[in-house]
Protein backbone atom coordinates (compact mmCIF):
# COMPACT_ATOMS: atom_id res chain seq x y z
CA UNK A 1 0.00 0.00 0.00
CA UNK A 2 2.76 2.41 0.93
CA UNK A 3 4.65 1.48 -2.19
CA UNK A 4 1.70 2.29 -4.47
CA UNK A 5 1.07 5.60 -2.74
CA UNK A 6 4.70 6.50 -3.14
CA UNK A 7 4.60 5.57 -6.81
CA UNK A 8 1.41 7.57 -7.36
CA UNK A 9 2.89 10.61 -5.70
CA UNK A 10 6.08 10.38 -7.71
CA UNK A 11 4.31 9.88 -11.05
CA UNK A 12 1.38 12.20 -10.43
CA UNK A 13 3.30 15.27 -9.24
CA UNK A 14 6.43 17.00 -10.45
CA UNK A 15 9.31 17.23 -7.99
CA UNK A 16 10.91 20.58 -7.06
CA UNK A 17 13.88 19.75 -9.29
CA UNK A 18 11.55 19.65 -12.32
CA UNK A 19 10.20 23.16 -11.66
CA UNK A 20 11.79 26.08 -13.62
CA UNK A 21 12.25 29.63 -12.23
CA UNK A 22 9.11 31.72 -12.31
CA UNK A 23 9.33 35.32 -13.55
CA UNK A 24 8.96 36.63 -10.00
CA UNK A 25 11.77 34.41 -8.71
CA UNK A 26 14.00 35.54 -11.58
CA UNK A 27 13.32 39.22 -10.91
CA UNK A 28 13.98 38.77 -7.19
CA UNK A 29 17.28 37.03 -7.94
CA UNK A 30 18.33 39.84 -10.29
CA UNK A 31 17.42 42.44 -7.67
CA UNK A 32 19.47 40.65 -5.00
CA UNK A 33 22.48 40.42 -7.32
CA UNK A 34 22.15 44.13 -8.18
CA UNK A 35 22.05 45.12 -4.49
CA UNK A 36 25.08 42.97 -3.69
CA UNK A 37 26.97 44.42 -6.67
CA UNK A 38 26.17 47.97 -5.52
CA UNK A 39 27.38 47.19 -1.99
CA UNK A 40 30.58 45.63 -3.29
CA UNK A 41 31.19 48.63 -5.56
CA UNK A 42 30.71 51.05 -2.67
CA UNK A 43 33.02 49.05 -0.41
CA UNK A 44 35.58 48.75 -3.21
CA UNK A 45 35.47 52.49 -3.98
CA UNK A 46 35.92 53.36 -0.32
CA UNK A 47 38.82 50.91 -0.04
CA UNK A 48 40.56 52.52 -3.06
CA UNK A 49 40.00 56.00 -1.61
CA UNK A 50 41.44 55.00 1.76
CA UNK A 51 44.42 53.34 0.10
CA UNK A 52 45.11 56.52 -1.89
CA UNK A 53 44.76 58.65 1.24
CA UNK A 54 47.24 56.43 3.06
CA UNK A 55 49.70 56.82 0.19
CA UNK A 56 49.24 60.59 0.24
CA UNK A 57 49.70 60.72 4.01
CA UNK A 58 53.01 58.90 3.63
CA UNK A 59 54.07 61.37 0.93
CA UNK A 60 53.16 64.33 3.14
CA UNK A 61 55.14 62.79 6.00
CA UNK A 62 58.17 62.72 3.70
CA UNK A 63 57.60 66.41 2.97
CA UNK A 64 57.36 67.02 6.73
CA UNK A 65 60.66 65.21 7.37
CA UNK A 66 62.26 67.25 4.57
CA UNK A 67 60.90 70.47 6.08
CA UNK A 68 62.35 69.66 9.51
CA UNK A 69 65.67 68.73 7.89
CA UNK A 70 65.69 72.05 6.04
CA UNK A 71 65.07 74.06 9.20
CA UNK A 72 67.79 72.07 10.96
CA UNK A 73 70.31 73.26 8.40
CA UNK A 74 69.04 76.86 8.21
CA UNK A 75 69.27 78.03 11.80
CA UNK A 76 65.83 76.62 12.57
CA UNK A 77 64.16 78.95 10.03
CA UNK A 78 61.32 77.99 7.67
CA UNK A 79 61.78 78.68 3.95
CA UNK A 80 60.21 81.87 2.61
CA UNK A 81 57.22 80.66 0.61
CA UNK A 82 53.99 81.78 -1.01
CA UNK A 83 50.68 80.72 0.52
CA UNK A 84 49.57 78.92 -2.67
CA UNK A 85 51.97 76.13 -3.54
CA UNK A 86 52.53 74.68 -6.99
CA UNK A 87 54.56 71.50 -7.63
CA UNK A 88 56.96 73.55 -9.80
CA UNK A 89 60.41 74.28 -8.43
CA UNK A 90 60.17 78.06 -8.58
CA UNK A 91 61.27 80.52 -5.92
CA UNK A 92 58.51 80.88 -3.36
CA UNK A 93 57.39 77.26 -3.67
CA UNK A 94 58.46 74.55 -1.22
CA UNK A 95 59.05 72.12 -4.06
CA UNK A 96 62.37 73.89 -4.75
CA UNK A 97 64.09 74.30 -1.34
CA UNK A 98 62.92 70.87 -0.16
CA UNK A 99 64.00 69.05 -3.34
CA UNK A 100 67.49 68.10 -2.02
CA UNK A 101 65.92 66.65 1.14
CA UNK A 102 63.44 64.61 -0.91
CA UNK A 103 66.03 63.08 -3.21
CA UNK A 104 64.88 65.16 -6.18
CA UNK A 105 67.77 66.42 -8.30
CA UNK A 106 67.61 70.02 -9.46
CA UNK A 107 70.63 71.81 -10.81
CA UNK A 108 71.01 75.57 -10.88
CA UNK A 109 70.18 76.85 -14.31
CA UNK A 110 67.49 74.25 -14.95
CA UNK A 111 64.04 75.45 -15.89
CA UNK A 112 62.37 76.37 -12.59
CA UNK A 113 59.06 75.03 -13.85
CA UNK A 114 60.42 71.51 -13.51
CA UNK A 115 58.03 69.45 -11.37
CA UNK A 116 58.87 67.94 -8.00
CA UNK A 117 57.07 64.56 -8.27
CA UNK A 118 56.32 64.34 -4.53
CA UNK A 119 54.28 67.54 -4.84
CA UNK A 120 52.29 66.11 -7.76
CA UNK A 121 50.94 62.83 -6.38
CA UNK A 122 48.89 60.43 -8.49
CA UNK A 123 45.49 61.06 -6.85
CA UNK A 124 45.80 64.82 -7.35
CA UNK A 125 47.12 64.45 -10.91
CA UNK A 126 44.13 62.25 -11.77
CA UNK A 127 41.66 64.67 -10.14
CA UNK A 128 43.17 67.56 -12.11
CA UNK A 129 43.17 65.58 -15.36
CA UNK A 130 46.85 66.32 -15.98
CA UNK A 131 48.66 64.46 -18.73
CA UNK A 132 52.13 62.97 -18.60
CA UNK A 133 53.22 65.57 -21.13
CA UNK A 134 52.16 68.34 -18.74
CA UNK A 135 54.05 66.71 -15.87
CA UNK A 136 57.19 66.37 -17.94
CA UNK A 137 56.85 69.75 -19.66
CA UNK A 138 57.89 73.20 -18.51
CA UNK A 139 54.49 74.74 -17.90
CA UNK A 140 53.29 75.86 -14.49
CA UNK A 141 51.01 73.33 -12.80
CA UNK A 142 47.96 74.29 -10.68
CA UNK A 143 48.09 74.91 -6.94
CA UNK A 144 48.59 71.74 -4.89
CA UNK A 145 48.88 72.90 -1.27
CA UNK A 146 47.80 75.83 0.87
CA UNK A 147 50.23 77.08 3.51
CA UNK A 148 49.07 78.40 6.85
CA UNK A 149 48.92 82.01 7.99
CA UNK A 150 46.94 83.12 11.00
CA UNK A 151 45.82 86.08 13.10
CA UNK A 152 46.51 85.83 16.84
CA UNK A 153 45.87 88.53 19.45
CA UNK A 154 45.10 90.99 16.66
CA UNK A 155 48.38 90.34 14.85
CA UNK A 156 48.79 88.63 11.48
CA UNK A 157 51.37 85.87 11.54
CA UNK A 158 53.38 84.91 8.45
CA UNK A 159 55.30 81.78 9.46
CA UNK A 160 56.52 81.41 5.87
CA UNK A 161 57.52 85.05 5.60
CA UNK A 162 55.74 87.39 3.23
CA UNK A 163 57.28 87.24 -0.27
CA UNK A 164 54.65 89.68 -1.54
CA UNK A 165 56.14 92.51 0.52
CA UNK A 166 58.92 94.65 -0.92
CA UNK A 167 61.37 93.54 1.77
CA UNK A 168 60.32 89.89 1.34
CA UNK A 169 60.37 89.10 5.05
CA UNK A 170 61.90 85.78 6.05
CA UNK A 171 60.07 82.81 7.43
CA UNK A 172 59.76 82.25 11.16
CA UNK A 173 62.10 80.14 13.16
CA UNK A 174 60.26 76.92 13.87
CA UNK A 175 60.49 77.55 17.61
CA UNK A 176 58.31 80.66 17.10
CA UNK A 177 55.34 78.58 15.99
CA UNK A 178 53.01 78.13 18.98
CA UNK A 179 52.08 74.53 19.72
CA UNK A 180 53.51 73.02 16.48
CA UNK A 181 51.71 69.71 17.11
CA UNK A 182 48.37 71.52 16.73
CA UNK A 183 49.20 74.12 14.06
CA UNK A 184 49.07 72.84 10.51
CA UNK A 185 51.82 73.88 8.12
CA UNK A 186 50.17 72.95 4.82
CA UNK A 187 47.11 71.12 3.61
CA UNK A 188 45.37 70.06 0.40
CA UNK A 189 44.24 73.09 -1.59
CA UNK A 190 40.85 73.59 -3.20
CA UNK A 191 38.62 76.57 -4.01
CA UNK A 192 36.98 76.49 -0.58
CA UNK A 193 40.21 77.59 1.10
CA UNK A 194 42.39 78.88 -1.74
CA UNK A 195 40.99 81.05 -4.53
CA UNK A 196 43.98 80.30 -6.78
CA UNK A 197 43.40 76.55 -6.66
CA UNK A 198 41.76 75.04 -9.74
CA UNK A 199 40.42 72.06 -7.81
CA UNK A 200 36.81 73.00 -7.11
CA UNK A 201 36.08 70.58 -4.26
CA UNK A 202 38.30 68.92 -1.62
CA UNK A 203 40.35 66.08 -3.06
CA UNK A 204 39.06 63.62 -0.45
CA UNK A 205 35.43 64.69 -0.35
CA UNK A 206 34.62 65.55 3.25
CA UNK A 207 38.25 65.45 4.37
CA UNK A 208 41.54 67.23 3.78
CA UNK A 209 45.00 65.97 4.67
CA UNK A 210 47.17 68.36 6.65
CA UNK A 211 50.85 68.37 7.59
CA UNK A 212 51.55 69.92 10.99
CA UNK A 213 54.65 71.85 12.02
CA UNK A 214 55.89 68.97 14.17
CA UNK A 215 55.93 66.72 11.09
CA UNK A 216 52.85 64.55 11.69
CA UNK A 217 49.96 64.25 9.22
CA UNK A 218 46.28 63.88 9.96
CA UNK A 219 42.90 64.09 8.28
CA UNK A 220 40.81 67.21 8.93
CA UNK A 221 37.16 67.89 8.23
CA UNK A 222 36.71 69.82 4.98
CA UNK A 223 33.87 71.74 6.63
CA UNK A 224 36.08 73.33 9.29
CA UNK A 225 38.98 75.49 8.22
CA UNK A 226 40.86 76.93 11.18
CA UNK A 227 44.20 78.72 10.99
CA UNK A 228 45.01 79.68 14.56
CA UNK A 229 47.41 78.09 17.03
CA UNK A 230 44.66 75.77 18.28
CA UNK A 231 41.56 74.37 16.59
CA UNK A 232 38.18 75.88 17.51
CA UNK A 233 36.28 74.30 20.39
CA UNK A 234 33.68 71.79 19.27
Amino acid sequence: MNTRTSEFTTRGHKTDAEHGFTLVELLVSIAIVAVLAALLFAVGSNFVKRAQMTTNMNTMRQIGIALLAYTGEHDGRLPTSNLSQRPNMRDGHLAKPLAPYLGVKFEEGEDERKVNPLFADKAWVKAMGLSQAQLEGTGDLPTRFRLNRWTHNGMRNFPWGNPAQADKTEGYKLMMVPNPARVWALQDADRRIDSISTLEEPLWGKERLALFFDGHVESMSADSYWTGPTPPSK
